[in-house]
């Protein structure tokens, strides 16, 4: 995701379910801001979502998620090992039959970013347009989740 090529430019790139967080170091979110550069048009409009530090953290300080779906059970529990990483421990109990279950298994890693560290790497080349959460105010590190609308400079 921050080394493609494609050989051909875009009026629109967008990047959203907090895909960014998913890269490990934030030196990968800078070259996937490269990335997006190359491959947009000129004015062309980056759209892109992340989880928050703030968002983050409440999941990782709150109780386990737990959802019942279709005879089957997601439990989901938020860690931070360190370093801006969170780890969404995801566990499924997939029913089979009767009383028997499998249990599928999932570890997924984020990393937690500063807004303003996002909005400083892009400055140079782009142009911040839109910025809002969910609430439709001013995101800031503690939003759940901030939404961004930048313009190729």
């Amino acid at each position: 995701m921050a080394s493609f090529e494609l050989g051909e430019q875009f009026d629109v790139v967008i990047c959203v379910f907090d895909t960014l967080n998913h890269l490990p170091a934030f030196d990968d979110w800078r070259s996937l801001f490269g990335r997006v550069h190359e491959h947009l048009a000129e004015g062309g409009l980056f759209i892109f979502d992340v989880n928050t530090v703030g968002g983050l953290r409440r999941h990782g300080d709150g109780p386990p998620l737990v959802y019942d779906f279709d005879g089957n059970t997601m439990i989901m529990n938020v860690e931070m090992p360190g370093d801006g990483m969170w780890v969404w421990d995801v566990r499924v109990f997939e029913r089979l039959d009767g009383d028997r279950f499998a249990l599928r298994h999932e570890r997924i890693s984020e990393l937690g970013v500063h807004l303003g560290q996002i909005v400083d790497a892009l400055s140079p080349h782009f142009e911040l347009i839109e910025q809002t959460d969910t609430a439709g105010c001013e995101p800031d590190d503690e939003s759940d989740r901030a939404y961004f609308v930048f313009r190729k400079q």
